[in-house]
């Protein structure tokens, strides 16, 4: 059995920044609701669901995806 870790992601003007979704009502509204998109990442013993906005453009979620999987990585 794989453990879920959610994420939202937020766009600032610095960047992007992340943060855990730990309350359920916080984590039901963001996988419910059309208002935003999910990348999930599968590891051996685990899955991240990254949470972001729907209404970004396709080259924000792609640069938001590829901060994520730095920040992942430690770099």
């Amino acid at each position: 059995m794989k453990i879920s870790d959610y994420v939202k992601a937020s766009v600032n003007e610095n960047g992007f920044g992340f943060s855990g979704v730990s309350k359920s009502d916080q984590l039901d509204h963001y996988l419910r609701s059309t208002d935003y998109d999910r990348t999930s990442y599968e590891f051996n013993h685990a899955r991240m669901i990254l949470i972001y906005d729907a209404n970004l453009d396709q080259e924000v979620k792609e640069k938001i995806n590829k901060a994520f999987l730095r920040t992942l990585s430690g770099n």
